[in-house]
């Protein structure tokens, strides 16, 4: 869900407010840029590996504002300033309390 507000405050002068709040679901949130370590890691299991239930995606990031403002000079040169903040991204932490066979990934916020 999105909302977004834009206001023009002078012929040369406008700006804007937009808010996401967004919730990820996923089987599989892979880890690696190469499929191998993809496959070497896996999913996040805990029981049967045919269970394919969802679970909160790694890179949910439920909160997400962008402001924007710009000003035009008389010369019709632009300055623009654009601020993106993300709020909520999980932090993954590995585990060596124990010795599995593809890693443990524990998720924690």
């Amino acid at each position: 869900m999105t909302g977004q507000l834009q206001k023009s405050f002078t012929v040369n002068f406008d700006g804007s407010l937009a808010y996401t709040h967004q919730v990820s679901w996923a089987v599989v949130s892979v880890t690696g840029s190469t499929a191998g370590s993809n496959y070497r890691y896996r999913r996040d299991v805990s029981g049967r590996l045919d269970d394919l239930s969802v679970g909160k995606s790694k890179y949910d990031q439920p909160h997400r504002i962008i402001a924007t403002s710009s000003y035009r000079f008389p010369s019709f040169t632009d300055v623009s300033i654009i601020y993106t903040g993300n709020s909520g991204a999980p932090c993954m932490v590995r585990s060596s309390h124990s010795d599995p066979p593809c890693g443990h990934w524990m998720t924690t916020r």
